[in-house]
């Protein structure tokens, strides 16, 4: 009686012990099957509001014609030539365009294979600064340098690689996006520059600029 009861028992015990580990064994996933925990799915959502942001493409360059119909065919410090059509919805800052100008045009980022491409503006603009260079500066980094203006007083101007340091104690009028940043002396990103014969040196008013505290340099 006593071993029949023992061995009653044991079973009931096995048994048990096999319902616990069923219980507490981990569900298998599929190779195929992905698991999307909370993490992965910010991760996707910060992904797609990324992709939604709309990204900045811009042209510049010096007028070389403004054709019959109004479209501008500009030439880049890079030597290559666009052409720049406005639509009824361009936001156009010039009272009038003119050969020699200089011009930055904002668009969608969609240029034709032509030649020369052509593009649509969202926007034409520009801003100039006028200066005598007070100090140069070249290093392996950047090219750039420091110049004296009439209403910002000392401004850092950083250089692209197409265009060159001007020369001590010139005159100079350089052309940018209207954003100057607050550090000492305050830095601007130049798109282009000219030299000022000095009889027209400082008659023309400089624009206000947009400061900012993010860096100059990209």
């Amino acid at each position: 009686m006593k071993k029949t009861l023992i061995f009653l028992l044991a079973a009931i015990l096995l048994v048990t012990c096999f319902a616990i580990a069923e219980q507490t064994e981990p569900t298998a996933v599929p190779e195929n099957d992905t698991v999307v925990t909370q993490e992965s799915e910010s991760a996707e959502e910060m992904t797609e509001e990324i992709a939604d942001c709309p990204e900045n493409y811009f042209v510049s360059g010096f007028v070389m014609e403004v054709m019959e119909d109004g479209s501008i065919l500009i030439l880049t410090n890079q030597g290559e030539e666009i052409v720049i059509h406005l639509h009824e919805e361009t936001i156009n800052e010039f009272e009038e365009i003119l050969p020699g100008q200089f011009i930055i045009a904002d668009y969608n980022g969609m240029m034709t294979r032509s030649l020369p491409p052509q593009i649509s503006a969202d926007h034409l603009y520009a801003y100039s600064m006028d200066g005598i260079v007070t100090e140069l500066i070249e290093t392996e980094e950047e090219s750039a340098f420091l110049m004296e203006t009439e209403l910002h007083g000392v401004v850092m101007v950083r250089l692209p690689e197409d265009i060159i340091l001007p020369t001590l104690e010139e005159h100079v009028r350089v052309h940018f996006n209207g954003v100057m940043t607050l550090s000492l002396p305050g830095q601007i990103n130049a798109l282009g520059m000219e030299t000022i014969p000095n009889d027209l040196a400082r008659t023309m008013p400089e624009p206000a600029v947009e400061a900012t505290d993010a860096p100059a340099a990209e």
